[in-house]
């Protein structure tokens, strides 16, 4: 009889919890991700690229000029730590909220070195750069496909401290790819989903004011944590 009566007392503060969390959710919609929604967290073109590529861009429909890139610069100059890096001209250039002079450009076909997925350029005036990112979520390079696209820096008028490739890759820490002994032009910084572009989103976020544009980004922020 007591372990009945037990067992009811617990059934009924369950339902007691449940009917709250509906009631909380309610009004919070925790639970729902768009992106989860869509199942579209795994697709490369059809997610990643595009979005990366909007954000980048000092002009795009965000608003925020050119927070994201420069925050993104800071978390490459982070990733280099010591090496030599003239990010700091760079990040001298983008403190102008509203400058346009850069470009953001995605699947980029070239004859020499095939699709390359985003590239970010200042070309014709000073300080002209190029950031050629290669995102991967859970697929690897192609066979030589780093060393194609360092053909594309060295043919880039940019200054050679001034062109880098970005491997973006959204693997576990001890399957990341190496870059050791690779032979391409400027330099091959691997990034990660999980790490650096978690980290720019956030310092973003903290700084956006727009409803509209800050909910999307909570729910990406989500959604790349569990990739």
């Amino acid at each position: 009889m007591k372990l009945e009566s037990e067992m009811q007392r617990l059934i009924s503060d369950f339902s007691d919890l449940l009917a709250k969390h509906r009631a909380w959710n309610l009004t919070e919609s925790e639970d729902f991700n768009l992106f989860r929604v869509l199942n579209i967290g795994h697709r490369e073109t059809k997610l990643h690229t595009p979005l990366l590529r909007e954000l980048f861009d000092a002009e795009g429909t965000h608003g925020q000029g050119a927070l994201f890139f420069r925050t993104f610069l800071k978390q490459l100059h982070l990733k280099l730590g010591s090496r030599t890096f003239s990010t700091l001209d760079v990040l001298d250039y983008v403190q102008d909220q509203f400058d346009g002079s850069y470009k953001c450009r995605t699947e980029i076909s070239d004859p020499d070195t095939g699709r390359m997925d985003l590239i970010i350029e200042r070309v014709g005036k000073e300080p002209s750069f190029c950031i050629v990112i290669e995102n991967k979520i859970y697929a690897r390079e192609q066979e030589n496909q780093l060393q194609r696209y360092g053909q594309y820096l060295v043919k880039h008028p940019a200054p050679p401290a001034q062109k880098h490739l970005v491997y973006l890759h959204a693997l576990a820490h001890d399957h990341a790819p190496t870059t050791a002994g690779l032979d391409v032009a400027g330099r091959v910084i691997v990034m990660r989903y999980q790490d650096e572009i978690c980290a720019m989103l956030r310092e973003c976020l903290s700084r956006v004011e727009a409803p509209r544009l800050k909910e999307p980004l909570r729910q990406y922020v989500e959604l790349i944590e569990a990739l």
